[in-house]
């Protein structure tokens, strides 16, 4: 069995994507989005769970995403997650985890 790192998420755009240009010419975007589970926990009382997500596209998915993706749109997005280490401005060790996309579906336009 072969592990992989990959992710599936189907999500809620939220506020307009962050496009720059990267020193090599490409299209380098952010979005941010959010996916929502619902379900009972054991008391039988329903519980909704929302989880932020920072997506980076490169390249042909950076321009689709900047012509087509605007915020509140659902999209699907493919890739792996990217896991960095920083210190912050007190000098503390930090996590920052991304997922970068490899595929992008939009699945609707609100």
């Amino acid at each position: 069995m072969t592990i992989k790192n990959k992710v599936q998420l189907v999500g809620i755009v939220t506020g307009v994507p962050e496009i720059t240009t990267l020193e090599d010419g490409r299209s380098r975007g952010v979005i941010n989005m959010v996916t929502q589970e619902n379900y009972r926990n054991q008391k039988g009382e329903k519980v909704q769970e929302c989880v932020s997500h920072r997506v980076v596209v490169v390249g042909k998915l950076a321009t689709i995403v900047d012509k087509y993706v605007t915020d509140e749109v659902e999209i699907g997005i493919e890739g792996k997650i990217i896991t960095e280490q920083f210190k912050d401005a007190s000098g503390t060790d930090r996590l920052a985890s991304e997922i970068h996309a490899s595929e992008l579906l939009i699945l609707s336009k609100r």
